[in-house]
């Protein structure tokens, strides 16, 4: 299993022939599994899917599910699991009222599933320290799975001018940038779900709340190192991690380093 304090609503798990449950069982978190290879016959609640590679099931918490690989050998899947109020608070959804469902990936879902995987466990090992990009990352991803491939409807609500909220977060962080912030502070700031926030922004702006945060960064970043501040002060002082994710983040959006910067 891959879990870390900086998403304590998500873990993720990779297996093969001897690592799924040989038991009827359930969870409590919301569950998306992908089949990577080989197939399956997966019963779940009243319901059974035959499943195969590039196939996905939404098992909602507690539903009482079994699978039943067809050629054990071969069988690889890898499982996502979701804490059901994180859920219901990102997305307006009730984990516990959706039904069981699967989905076939077309290969631009598949494109998007393996970068996500990939950034999470590959950040996650690697100690990623920054939990807005993180979470960011998540709700986009997982609204896609759930609203766009598992047509799962956000309760309603009334309708609010889209720009008026972006414009509310944009405030918010134009006030805030160099502070540590997360997804729940901009969601308090607009009155509006992460996922529907982050969506609405990236559609206006065409930069996802953390992008347009870590821009500002590195804007002020460039005023400060003009006026003769240190590399190091002025990582600090704009908000990053530390010198190295400062000296990482300036290269790949102005493709300097701080000191070439100022040569």
């Amino acid at each position: 299993m891959i879990r870390t304090p900086l998403l304590p609503f998500l873990e993720i798990k990779s297996g093969a022939e001897d690592a799924y449950s040989v038991r009827r069982h359930s969870h409590e978190r919301l569950s998306v599994g992908f089949v990577e290879r080989g197939s399956s016959r997966i019963s779940c609640q009243h319901l059974a899917f035959d499943l195969a590679c590039r196939d996905t099931i939404l098992i909602p918490p507690r539903a009482v599910h079994l699978c039943r690989p067809e050629d054990a050998d071969r069988f690889r899947f890898r499982m996502l699991f979701l804490e059901p109020e994180w859920v219901r608070q990102t997305f307006d959804l009730d984990p516990f009222k959706l039904m069981p469902a699967t989905a076939r990936l077309s290969k631009k879902d598949q494109t998007k599933a393996a970068g996500f995987f990939t950034l999470m466990e590959t950040g996650i090992r690697s100690g990623e320290p920054d939990p807005f990009k993180a979470e960011e990352t998540a709700v986009l991803f997982i609204g896609y799975l759930l609203v766009s491939l598992f047509q799962a409807a956000p309760a309603k609500k009334s309708p609010t001018p889209a720009r008026g909220k972006t414009d509310q977060a944009m405030a918010f962080l134009d006030a805030h940038f160099t502070e540590d912030i997360r997804l729940s502070d901009l969601e308090a700031a607009c009155g509006q779900s992460r996922f529907t926030m982050v969506r609405q922004f990236r559609n206006s702006l065409g930069l996802t709340p953390h992008a347009y945060l870590i821009n500002k960064r590195v804007n002020l970043a460039k005023e400060q190192l003009r006026q003769g501040h240190s590399v190091a002060d002025t990582a600090a002082f704009c908000g990053f991690f530390d010198q190295s994710h400062f000296i990482k983040t300036f290269r790949n959006y102005t493709g300097l380093t701080p000191s070439r910067f100022l040569e």
